[in-house]
């Protein structure tokens, strides 16, 4: 197999998020991230920037993330995951984050 086409394993992401909660993402805020069949305990460790959905500019460090925002974030993972990027292969680069508490689902996310 060549090396290109293996997953990376880690516990660090880079994901592109739409935030569908009521309540506002801010980083600290700790979730369930599920991919594909797997489930772990992840902590939103940044929030990079927010696109404009009217202008689609880079709006950065934005203090949080309401509903229906699209935001750049780093999530922090309990354990290591293996993961692709969503462009190579969308089917193990979707992620979405469950509320630990509700389970229900709180954002959608796209692994870079």
């Amino acid at each position: 197999m060549k090396q290109e086409s293996l997953p990376n394993l880690s516990q660090e992401l880079e994901v592109l998020l739409c935030w569908m909660d009521k309540k506002p993402l801010l980083s600290g805020n700790k979730y369930l991230l599920q991919l594909n069949s797997t489930t772990v305990k992840a902590m939103v460790t940044q929030l990079q920037y927010c696109i404009n959905v009217e202008t689609l500019q880079k709006e950065p460090e934005p203090g949080q993330a309401l509903r229906n925002d699209i935001v750049k974030a780093s999530i922090k993972t309990a354990t290591p995951l293996p993961h692709v990027a969503y462009q190579k292969l969308r089917e193990n680069g979707g992620a979405i984050l469950i509320d630990e508490t509700s389970r229900a689902t709180v954002a959608a996310c796209m692994i870079g």
